[in-house]
């Protein structure tokens, strides 16, 4: 019930945001083509740029005119898009509920608060999941047109794998700020702060070379580049990533359970 009906509500969220990634890698693809007709003189321009900033864009001088190349390049605009999606999905699904004093509803059917929770844990994780699969379809189609030099293909699954895991991190640290937050007019604006913080970290980790911070941001949990050089995941980030999964799970989890007694009583 709880799930065929958040479904239901999130299915335009999803499409929207689904939209956005594909018209953003397809105008992208699309100047390709341009971009490529000036590779030396770019090659001239991004030589001259720090290597911080060469890093925080996924450019890699020794292939930069590759299309794998280049597209890891619109994955660092794509992956900002997709986890604001998901952190907005996360906020969406808690407070809507608030709102419209759903638990009042709940308590008239025979459902208990743990599987309310993960039925809408499994909604907005079907929502994303979708979502990435039509993403992951329609731009492997794209690159091989657009391509002018020889693509890994498995990579490429690789590259798009990458925007389903960072989105589950940030759907789940959205539930959890969504718990917190009393009252707001909309929901961007929360989302948009959590993807600002997570930058920002993302920028001062970069700027002053400080390892820690990679393991408290998603977003140098994987690094495109890396991916793209190595043909492979950095592995000790998938672990995190799931420990880091798990853990926000059975806490949200929990904290839906404690907040719904604490309405109860």
């Amino acid at each position: 019930m709880v799930f065929k009906h958040d479904i239901s509500s999130c299915k335009k969220i999803g499409i929207i945001f689904t939209c956005i990634m594909l018209g953003f890698m397809l105008l992208g693809l699309c100047l390709y083509p341009l971009y490529y007709s000036f590779k030396d003189s770019l090659y001239t321009w991004f030589s001259s740029l720090p290597e911080e900033t060469l890093l925080a864009f996924g450019i890699n001088l020794d292939n930069f005119q590759s299309i794998m190349s280049y597209y890891s390049f619109l994955m660092t605009v794509i992956l900002i898009i997709a986890a604001l999606f998901a952190s907005y999905l996360g906020f969406y699904l808690i407070l809507t509920d608030r709102k419209n004093n759903a638990a009042s509803f709940y308590e008239l059917k025979p459902i208990n608060d743990a599987q309310i929770i993960k039925q809408k844990l499994a909604a907005g994780i079907t929502i994303l999941l979708c979502s990435v699969i039509i993403y992951h379809i329609i731009s492997t189609i794209l690159i091989l047109i657009f391509k002018n030099d020889a693509v890994n293909i498995w990579v490429i699954f690789q590259m798009n794998s990458s925007i389903f895991l960072l989105e589950l991190v940030f759907y789940l640290v959205g539930m959890i700020v969504a718990f917190f937050v009393k009252k707001s007019r909309t929901f961007i604006i929360p989302s948009v702060i959590i993807i600002i913080i997570f930058e920002a970290l993302n920028l001062v980790e970069r700027g002053f070379k400080l390892k820690f911070l990679k393991y408290i941001n998603p977003f140098s949990y994987f690094n495109i580049t890396d991916i793209i050089n190595q043909g492979k995941y950095q592995y000790r980030f998938i672990i995190i990533t799931a420990f880091i999964v798990f853990f926000l799970y059975f806490f949200i989890t929990g904290l839906y359970e404690s907040q719904q007694e604490k309405i109860g009583n």
